[in-house]
């Protein structure tokens, strides 16, 4: 059994030459218009530039169009980050509260001695009304917290970029295009308490305001307003001492914040450059798959394209249009615009085409809440088509490893002539975090069936790995049929014989088979003779795998694993699962990966989940493998 977790998609950094500060989880919260996402990016990415392995995941508002100061308008970002090497840590130890109704509503996550910094300007009578607050909760003895900074920022961002009443003659700018700029303020003062350098947002904000010359003027105006005053008002209580670290671009390496839909996109691309064939991405406008389709419409060319279809449907048959072509057809789905391209799916297996989903995973039945954390389709992933159609599921364990999982995903398509899924959660496509740039070389190639046009094999006559050759339609001598009827084995002769459906049922099954070898063995961390193993996919490794990692320092004996590959299942998982005395199975549904483990294989395992759209909490995890340990729990 292995002994370390490997990623692929995680470059071994080494480790940094100077001891950093400890992990630590900011959260940013307000209204849409207090600008928390642009504020959360540009901190991950001076951050980021610094050494720190970041993991920042935005929690949208449950109502679009939510009135101001009320707590279902409320947007959030948290920000987990750690020196490189050590699990992250998701205890809230400084809260930014830009209004009441953000405070109300995250008030309860914020450690007993963290910091509140709150925009003081937002906490009038009637936004503390809206958020349900009878007194005010910055002051006096309706104090919520002893370590409560409370700054005008607001004021001090009009005083910074026009130094009169916004507004009044005289005033560079309005009062609401002065207001855009508070969060800029809150950012300069972040900076200089995490001792973060200013660069990298003063390069942002030049490239982004360049073409708005006043717009850039007071936007730096704010920020640097916001740093200055951090170290002149002596406004935090207590400033740790957080040591730089060397540059990892000293050492010819690049590191970047990506989300897993970057991350994602990026891979498409580079597949359609690697491979000289074209790929295109076929999507809708449901949310959340939305958030790629957007991405992609901006970011065409190089042999990758897009197409926005009416339905799933059409984006499927679209896509697989693409493969019928020789290219590798993609499409983008969630909700339950899964369900509606499972007739295309099972034509993709019927035909042994490539075809790759890129399906986003949500909380909730039907429509259900696009904006909310959960591993639900995973049943539908495995078994939702009809007949016999085999589907091989994949899912990346964070936003960097979306990358690596989609050229993986992408290798197997059009290596085995087979539709892959990628099942996403909101904890990875939605998230960022630090990614060090692979180099070139350091990524894989990508083989074909036999493919060529003077090649002596038939249309339909398989390799060792079971897949027929892929012919671009057109080749000389060449001519075949594809379609979704039963067939012969090796054969273009449609067949509706018994002997000949089990011969072509058995044939798929032994194909995914040689997928599982293909993909490899599930990595194990941690002792082979520790006492309870953690198991876990999906977004959620952050989390399970720090928890594991308290549960040691605790005196737990516990391994940790996290699977990538859904379907087939790692060809030595029941090795794995018998090699310890107790399993807990953790996921964000109500058990599905628990109960197919348990259908297949046998083994003394407990289903820890989470079903309320939210991710896990590492004390929570770590006090369950801690009672499963002392058999508190069955």
């Amino acid at each position: 059994m292995e002994g370390k977790v490997v990623n692929p998609g995680k470059p071994d950094l080494g480790a940094p030459s100077l001891p950093l500060a400890p992990a630590h989880a900011l959260r940013m919260t307000g209204d849409a218009h207090d600008g928390i996402a642009m504020l959360s990016h540009l901190f991950a990415l001076a951050a980021g530039s610094r050494g720190y392995h970041l993991y920042s995941v935005p929690e949208y508002p449950a109502e679009i169009r939510a009135h101001a100061n009320t707590l279902a308008g409320v947007y959030t970002s948290s920000l987990a980050f750690a020196p490189y090497h050590e699990p992250i840590d998701d205890r809230t130890s400084f809260l930014l509260a830009m209004n009441p109704a953000g405070l109300k509503l995250h008030e309860s996550s914020l450690e007993k001695d963290g910091i509140l910094l709150a925009n003081s300007d937002s906490f009038g009578p009637d936004e503390l009304a809206c958020a349900g607050y009878l007194e005010n909760p910055l002051a006096g003895k309706n104090q919520l917290f002893h370590r409560t900074i409370s700054v005008p920022m607001s004021q001090l961002t009009n005083h910074a970029i026009n130094l009169t009443r916004a507004g009044e003659k005289g005033a560079l700018l309005s009062y609401r295009e002065v207001d855009r700029c508070r969060n800029l303020f809150a950012l300069g003062m972040l900076l200089w308490y995490y001792s973060i350098p200013i660069d990298p947002v003063l390069r942002w904000l030049k490239q982004k305001f360049s073409i708005n010359p006043s717009i850039l003027d007071a936007s730096q105006k704010a920020f640097k307003a916001g740093f200055i005053y951090s170290e002149t008002a002596n406004v935090f209580p207590q400033v740790p001492a957080y040591h730089p670290v060397e540059s990892l671009s000293k050492k010819g390496r690049i590191c970047r914040m990506i989300s897993g839909n970057d991350a994602s996109l990026l891979a498409l691309k580079h597949v359609a450059l690697k491979t000289n064939r074209p790929v295109l991405l076929a999507s809708t406008s449901r949310p959340p798959s939305h958030e790629i389709s957007s991405l992609a419409a901006k970011n065409t060319g190089d042999g990758f394209s897009f197409i926005l279809a009416d339905d799933e449907h059409a984006a499927a048959s679209i896509a697989i249009g693409v493969s019928y072509g020789g290219g590798l057809g993609c499409t983008a789905v969630s909700g339950i615009g899964f369900p509606h391209q499972s007739e295309v799916v099972s034509l993709a297996s019927a035909a042994e085409l490539p075809l790759l989903l890129l399906e986003y995973q949500r909380a909730g039945i039907s429509t259900g809440l696009p904006q909310r954390v959960a591993q639900s389709d995973l049943g539908m992933a495995l078994m939702g088509r009809n007949g016999e159609a085999p589907l091989v599921v994949l899912a990346p364990d964070s936003p960097s490893d979306c990358f690596a999982l989609t050229l993986l995903a992408a290798k197997v398509a059009m290596r085995f002539l087979a539709p892959v899924c990628i099942l996403h959660d909101l904890l990875n496509s939605r998230a960022s975090e630090s990614w060090l740039i692979p180099e070139p070389e350091s990524l894989p190639d990508f083989e074909f069936p036999h493919f060529a046009s003077d090649s002596s094999s038939g249309p339909y006559e398989c390799d060792d790995h079971l897949a027929r050759p892929w012919i671009t339609p057109g080749t000389p001598g060449k001519e075949h049929r594809l379609g979704g009827n039963e067939r012969k084995l090796n054969s273009p002769q449609v067949s509706f014989l018994p002997l000949d459906h089990l011969a072509m049922n058995r044939h798929r099954a032994a194909r995914m088979q040689r997928i599982a070898e293909f993909l490899g063995p599930l990595p194990v961390s941690g002792d082979n003779d520790a006492q309870i193993l953690l198991l876990g996919w999906g977004g959620t490794k952050n989390v399970l795998e720090a928890a594991t990692e308290l549960a040691r320092k605790n005196g737990i004996s516990v391994a940790f694993a996290h699977l990538r590959f859904l379907n087939p299942l790692p060809k030595n998982m029941q090795m794995v699962l018998n090699s310890y005395p107790k399993v807990i199975v953790a996921e964000l549904n109500s058990g599905r990966l628990f109960a197919l483990l348990k259908e297949k294989f046998e083994f003394n395992g407990i289903s820890f989940t989470r079903q309320d759209g939210l991710n896990f909490v590492i004390s929570q995890v770590e006090q369950a493998i801690v009672q499963f340990a002392r058999g508190e729990s069955s």
